[in-house]
């Protein structure tokens, strides 16, 4: 993937976020000259610097590399939950419907708790 896409989604995600270039290199910890020099393709982006902005933007490095659609990271699940989605996927359309109803019921519950 050339620079330019990379910085291309860059561009867009500090626009879509609100926020500046200079507050962008304040919290990646660099001069906003070489942010700069990035942004302009001058410079070619190390990859520990692409992963700070992926961390800084909160999306993934897959993202910017193309590689996901998606600019959200996953969900961290621990092993109960994973579970619950593996049990999940297994069971048919109906039996899907009424665990989501019963999840539905449980959360009003718990708002009039």
């Amino acid at each position: 993937m050339l620079d330019f896409e990379i910085v291309t989604k860059i561009y867009d995600l500090i626009e879509d976020q609100d926020i500046t270039q200079t507050a962008l290199a304040k919290r990646l910890e660099i001069p906003i000259s070489t942010l700069n020099g990035y942004m302009r393709e001058r410079n070619k982006i190390p990859l520990d610097v692409i992963r700070k902005i992926a961390v800084e933007l909160n999306v993934t490095t897959d993202y910017l590399f193309d590689l996901a659609k998606s600019p959200e990271r996953p969900l961290s699940l621990n092993n109960t939950e994973r579970k619950l989605i593996e049990n999940f996927r297994s069971l048919s359309k109906s039996q899907k419907e009424l665990i989501l109803q019963n999840i539905i019921f449980m959360q009003n519950q718990n708002r009039n708790s």
